[in-house]
């Protein structure tokens, strides 16, 4: 009797594991989204984008400038990416010079901007370690309690939730980006510092189309992720009984 005794995991009091499964829970979504968010952030997403047949020409050249080809236009693209991943990159923008031309790529206006980005992002990378952080490590901390149906109601509940809120936003996205794509800038950024001439390179090299693709990946790969987990989660309740 004391050595079964001995090899039994100690139960977390009902307060820790409740805790627990909070913190999963809103851990969850949070994981998931900004790692969806790092997976398109990638030269591979802007190539994509770019090999589109439906992909935006660039139609709106400053005066005494001229319409971007194809590669130089997806080099600034990329160039604008590695500008706000990397803590310096900043620089690369303000160094950017137009191939025909010799003249600046990208005026202060839109430099600010993106150092503002550049700033977001690395609060944002702080935020995914976190997450990831505070999910794996409660999960662990549950399964070595032996509170496995805790963890399963955790992953259940967070994940039916989120794919209630996420898929409300995706309709959201869908009939209103305009509104979305405002409501977004006005939160995470001061004053009108991100509205730009259709002629500024950001608008040029970063269409429209280009964020509402951005924005129909990301809730799509959430959303499938989210499904799986749920899925995952309720078949494992089951077993479980």
């Amino acid at each position: 009797m004391t050595s079964i005794q001995g090899t039994t995991s100690r139960r977390l009091p009902s307060a820790a594991t409740r805790i627990s499964q909070i913190l999963i829970g809103l851990a969850l979504p949070i994981a998931l989204i900004l790692s969806n968010v790092f997976l398109l952030a990638t030269d591979a997403f802007i190539r994509h984008e770019y090999d589109k047949p439906s992909f935006p020409a660039d139609e709106y050249p400053p005066p005494g400038g001229y319409p971007l080809p194809r590669a130089e236009r997806e080099a600034l693209a990329k160039l604008g990416l590695a500008s706000v991943l990397r803590a310096d990159g900043i620089r690369l923008l303000e160094e950017a010079r137009f191939e025909r031309t010799g003249e600046p790529a990208f005026n202060q206006r839109e430099i600010r901007h993106m150092r503002d980005v550049n700033v977001l992002i690395q609060k944002v990378r702080w935020v995914w370690w976190i997450a990831w952080a505070v999910l794996v490590g409660e999960a662990v901390l549950l399964l070595v309690a032996g509170e496995r149906r805790a963890l399963f109601r955790a992953l259940w509940g967070s994940s039916v939730a989120s794919l209630i809120a996420f898929a409300a936003l995706g309709l959201f996205i869908g009939l209103g980006f305009n509104v979305f794509f405002t409501a977004f800038h006005r939160v995470f950024f001061e004053g009108d510092t991100w509205l730009f001439l259709y002629s500024d390179t950001l608008i040029r090299i970063y269409p429209t189309q280009f964020w509402f693709d951005v924005s129909v990946y990301l809730a799509g790969m959430t959303l499938a992720e989210l499904g799986l987990i749920a899925a995952g989660s309720r078949a494992a309740l089951r077993r479980a009984g």
